[in-house]
This record gives C-alpha cells, structure tokens and sequence, in this order.
C-alpha cells in the first residue's frame, strides 16, 4: 500500500489506539489484578483469545462484556469497585462501545 503523508498520519494514529491504548489497558488491568492479588498471567488466554478474534472477524463483531450487552447492574457494581482515573478510563469506554452499538 503506498501511503501519502496524510495517509501515515492515520496509520500512526490507527497504531496508537490499536497497540499503545490497548496496552495501557492491559496495565490497568494488571494493577487491578494485582490490588487483589490475582495473578495476571490467568488473563492470558483471554487476551490471547481476543486478539486471535481480530485474525478472524471484525473487533465490533466480537466485541462483548456488559457494555454491549447493556447490563446495567454489572456496569454499576464495576463503577463501585473503582477509582481515580480507572473510573474514568471505565466509564468512557463503556459509552463508546455503547455508542457504537447504539444502545
């Protein structure tokens, strides 16, 4: 694919959500996992799995959890646990999946 500058411009950007956004979850989650003393490495096959998903069908096609589901009372007890900015991070996602879904 030959790509113009402006084009790079939104491969950097498409990179930056796929790669660095993502991975700044997965710290997030590892600091949760750790608060409670959860091992992280038992996630791994999830990750694993979900990203595999993305070799096969489109990421909003295997989008799940309570957010696409619009499960109301799993999105509260979730917002109850945390805190600071994981709150936040929580609560933006959940709209935007939601609003993707249009729910």
């Amino acid at each position: 694919m030959e790509s113009t500058h402006e084009k790079r411009k939104y491969i950097h950007l498409t990179a930056v959500f796929a790669c660095n956004f993502v991975n700044h979850l997965f710290s997030r989650a590892k600091e949760i996992s750790d608060s409670q003393e959860i091992p992280f490495d038992y996630f791994l096959p999830l990750i694993d799995e979900t990203i595999q998903k993305v070799h096969q069908i489109e990421p909003k096609s295997a989008q799940t959890g309570p957010a696409v589901r619009n499960d109301k009372r799993i999105l509260e007890l979730h917002e109850q646990l945390l805190q600071d900015e994981s709150l936040e991070i929580y609560k933006t996602m959940n709209h935007s999946i939601q609003k993707m879904y249009e729910l």
